[in-house]
């Protein structure tokens, strides 16, 4: 989108959130309702591919209705948007970037097991972060205290209300969890009542606050019903502020596991299913973000 069109789509963007009809959007602009509607739109996914909100739209369509229901969250996210990243891929996340960020975590963290075992599950799972804060011990863990590799995304855990597969099989997911859990059983937080769980309750959350309370999960508004989970969601926040991971967000995160699956060989219907998303729309934004190597790198020892 040119600037001037960015501009006047935030303005629009402004007018419809604030309960004005798409016709007198447009009117205002000397446009078409139709030309209204798509500029608008336009600007909403460019939002979403310059990972400027997190948890919008996913697998939805994007509607008037969507947007005037995250009214805020748009007009905040519209306001940072300066058109620079339209069209740029994200680059790949690297080795030595989550290195760094796990250790600048560590030193700068109150809870820095829990905050290190948070962004491992983030970028291991593809799991969106009201799903993570409603993940239960018994999620991870079976009775005798091992992991659960394959596990299952309850339909009551998983945004969508779809059950789908949860794999823990990040060597450097698990490490992290466990010396969480290891952590919580020594400081008798969320504890059972057996040494099954390796001590913990088996229906207690998965991660806790700092205060060892559930986060906790609300409705968006008195007029939207969906869940919501502030709380998780300014905790990861400050999780990458910490880690120096300035414009990181958990949708790009989602990005990363996607494209990861997708470099990996998993078709599109798989990377759907693991991240929870229906249409295939949704999962090729996604993967179509992924970072573009040069052709030296990409050559680099084919054989």
């Amino acid at each position: 989108m040119k600037p001037h069109t960015v501009e006047n789509a935030r303005q629009m963007l402004v007018m419809l959130t604030s309960g004005h009809s798409l016709e007198l959007a447009g009117r205002a602009f000397g446009i078409s309702r139709s030309t209204a509607d798509r500029e608008v739109k336009r600007l909403v996914e460019l939002l979403i591919a310059s990972n400027e909100i997190d948890d919008f739209v996913g697998d939805e369509r994007i509607s008037v209705e969507r947007i005037r229901q995250a009214g805020p969250e748009l007009l905040e996210a519209a306001r940072r948007y300066d058109g620079s990243k339209a069209g740029k891929k994200s680059a790949p996340l690297s080795a030595s970037w989550l290195e760094g960020g796990i250790s600048r975590i560590r030193s700068r963290s109150d809870n820095a097991n829990r905050d290190v075992a948070l962004v491992c599950v983030l970028l291991a799972t593809g799991a969106k972060p009201i799903e993570i804060a409603k993940l239960e011990v018994r999620d991870y863990l079976d009775a005798p205290g091992d992991v659960r590799q394959h596990s299952e995304m309850r339909a009551e855990v998983a945004a969508n209300g779809l059950e789908r597969p949860l794999h823990f099989t990040s060597r450097m997911a698990i490490d992290a969890i466990d010396a969480y859990l290891t952590e919580r059983v020594r400081r008798g937080i969320g504890a059972g009542r057996t040494q099954r769980f390796r001590g913990l309750d088996p229906l207690s959350k998965l991660f806790l606050t700092e205060l060892g309370e559930p986060f906790a999960v609300t409705q968006r508004g008195h007029w939207d019903q969906r869940e919501t989970c502030r709380l998780i969601l300014g905790t990861y926040q400050t999780i990458f502020r910490r880690a120096g991971w300035f414009g990181f967000s958990a949708q790009r995160a989602r990005q990363h596991v996607a494209t990861e699956l997708y470099r990996r060989g998993a078709d599109v219907g798989q990377v759907g299913e693991l991240l929870g998303l229906k249409s295939e729309r949704a999962v090729r934004r996604l993967i179509e973000q992924r970072g573009s190597e040069s052709l030296e790198v990409l050559t680099k020892d084919i054989v």
